[in-house]
């Protein structure tokens, strides 16, 4: 199966730095020869998420968005 998606599909591997989308990213790293892991920054992060995501040493793609608080404390963009 793994070898079947690599071959026909581009896979991306969306992470937050949190422990499920790290534990995940882990396991493509041992199983998967070519993914791109995508980092969403909603310019609201903690600093010590930041710098754990830095310090994994993983080359990832950052898409950055802007997010506004609403009124009720919701977000949106």
């Amino acid at each position: 199966l793994i070898n079947i998606c690599e071959n026909k599909y581009e896979i991306v591997i969306p992470w937050s730095g949190g422990k499920d989308s790290t534990c995940i990213l882990i396991l493509a790293k041992k199983y998967l020869r070519n993914f791109t892991p995508i980092f969403v920054n909603t310019q609201h992060e903690f600093e010590e998420n930041l710098k754990y995501i830095e310090s994994f040493g993983i080359k990832y793609e950052e898409i950055t968005v802007d997010v506004k608080p609403n009124a009720d404390k919701s977000c949106t963009h």
